[in-house]
């Protein structure tokens, strides 16, 4: 029975400086990198549409492109306030993932021959494909949240109007609290006319 293989968090932590370290090995000291970063960030200006401190690091460089060219547009569309910024830096960390794994995979193709742990040769998928997948996954899963699509969009402006306003001071489609509430109808007409009809004339009574 051949060795089990141990942790490569415990191994990273035991160290062997005459060993190069692994893609996993490296997305670990990258993980332990930025998780001591974020705890020890000041807080936030307030500034709703300056990106998050811990993007100004240069480990973040490609994350924080990526705020830039979102969060100014979605912020004026009133779909980015205060208690959004968070969960868009997320967005921002999943796409700039997508982004590095797809170059990845362009430079190194999607899978090379190398060898077996039973001898011989054979085909190793690129680590890189399985996240590119997954990033691309939550990337549009978070999209949904802030209208990045046309779709998205179209379901967020739908669900303001009909739940009278945001979780904020603004409202529906960018309105202020207080003003003229967006009264929801159909929309294929049927009904909106209704407030022009009469009452039916009184019927003649027969002997």
């Amino acid at each position: 029975m051949g060795r089990r293989r141990g942790n490569p968090r415990d191994q990273s932590d035991m160290g062997n400086p005459g060993k190069r370290k692994s893609k996993v090995e490296r997305f670990i000291a990258e993980a332990d990198a930025r998780a001591k970063m974020l705890a020890e960030i000041p807080s936030d200006s307030g500034d709703q549409l300056a990106p998050p401190v811990f993007m100004t690091s240069p480990l973040y460089a490609d994350v924080l492109a990526i705020w830039n060219a979102c969060a100014a547009l979605l912020h004026k569309n009133h779909f980015l306030g205060a208690l959004d910024r968070l969960t868009f830096a997320i967005y921002c960390v999943y796409q700039a993932e997508f982004f590095a794994a797809d170059a990845d995979v362009k430079k190194n193709g999607f899978s090379k021959m190398a060898r077996a742990t039973a001898g011989g040769m054979r085909p190793w998928t690129n680590p890189a494909v399985a996240i590119r997948d997954v990033a691309s996954q939550r990337v549009l899963e978070l999209s949904k949240r802030f209208g990045l699509t046309a779709l998205d969009r179209a379901v967020l402006e739908r669900e303001f109007a009909s739940a009278g306003g945001g979780a904020d001071d603004w409202g529906p489609l960018g309105k202020r609290r207080g003003d003229d509430p967006v009264v929801p109808h159909d929309s294929d007409g049927i009904g909106m006319g209704a407030e022009f009809d009469s009452e039916p004339p009184p019927r003649e009574r027969t002997n």
